[in-house]
C-alpha cells in the first residue's frame, strides 16, 4: 500500500541540472534532498570501491530515502540507467507516491556542466563516459515520466511553477 508520503525523482543524465533543481525544490518547498553521488562519496574513496560495493550501496541509500520520508517529502536525483536504480525506484514506488521527473539538457550543455561543477560533490567522469550516458538516457524510454523538462534558462520561480502541483497532492 502506498503511503502519503511523496518521493520526487529527478532522472537525467551527468550534467542536466538534477542536483541544481533538487536543492532549489528542497529550499523553496521545505523538504529533503538526496544526492545519491555525495550519499556514496561519504562512504566509499573512489568511484571504484563504490562500483565494487554498488548494490550494498543502493540498498543503504534506499533506507536512508525511506527514513527521511516518514518525515517530509523526499527529492532523490539519479541517472536512473543501472539495473540497481531500476530496483531502488520499484521498491520505492510500492511503497510511496513516487513521481519520475524527466531533467534533460542538451549533450553540450551537459559536458561543460560537468566539467565545471570539479569534484567536492561528484566522482570525476571523463567527458566520453558524460556523452555515453547522454545518449544513453536519450534513447532509452526507461520511465512514464510525470513530468518532462528541458533545463536550459529556466529561472527558479518557472521550475517551482512546473513543480507546484507535486507539492500541492501532498
Amino acid at each position: 500500500m502506498t503511503n502519503e508520503t511523496q518521493i520526487l525523482i529527478l532522472l537525467g543524465p551527468n550534467g542536466a541540472g538534477k542536483t541544481t533543481i533538487g536543492r532549489m525544490l528542497a529550499k523553496h518547498f521545505a523538504c529533503q534532498f538526496f544526492s545519491p553521488e555525495e550519499f556514496f562519496m561519504s562512504r566509499y574513496t573512489t568511484i571504484e570501491d563504490y562500483r565494487a560495493d554498488r548494490d550494498a550501496a543502493y540498498r543503504a541509500l534506499e533506507e536512508h530515502i525511506r527514513s527521511a520520508a516518514q518525515e517530509t517529502i523526499v527529492i532523490v536525483e539519479e541517472v536512473g540507467l543501472s539495473d540497481v536504480s531500476h530496483a531502488m525506484i520499484e521498491n520505492l514506488q510500492r511503497d510511496y507516491a513516487v513521481r519520475l521527473i524527466k531533467i534533460m539538457a542538451d549533450e553540450s550543455t551537459c559536458l561543460q556542466r560537468v566539467e565545471a561543477r570539479g569534484t567536492t560533490h561528484n566522482f570525476a567522469k571523463a567527458p566520453d563516459f558524460v556523452s555515453y550516458v547522454h545518449d544513453a538516457f536519450t534513447k532509452q524510454a526507461i520511465y512514464p515520466f510525470d513530468l518532462e523538462i528541458q533545463n536550459k534558462n529556466l529561472t527558479e520561480d518557472e521550475i517551482s511553477q512546473l513543480f507546484q502541483p507535486f507539492f500541492a497532492e501532498v
